[in-house]
């Protein structure tokens, strides 16, 4: 049973999306232009992540 409850130290988790492997020299202009000039329409958005967990998951690095 213990070793059930035994995570991965250092487990794959991809903080952004699509990753960074998958992007390409041609897009990049285009993302900059993106970023650059965000819609007048669309209200700020703020994730806080508050770590109250008693153990380590999988999920996050908390």
């Amino acid at each position: 049973m213990a070793e059930a409850t035994k995570t991965e130290v250092g487990s794959y988790f991809v903080s952004n999306y699509p990753p960074f492997s998958t992007w390409s020299a041609d897009a990049t202009g285009e993302l900059r232009d993106v970023l650059a000039t965000p819609p007048a329409d669309v209200p700020l958005g703020l994730y806080l992540h508050i770590p109250f967990c008693r153990k380590r998951c999988k999920f996050c690095y908390f």
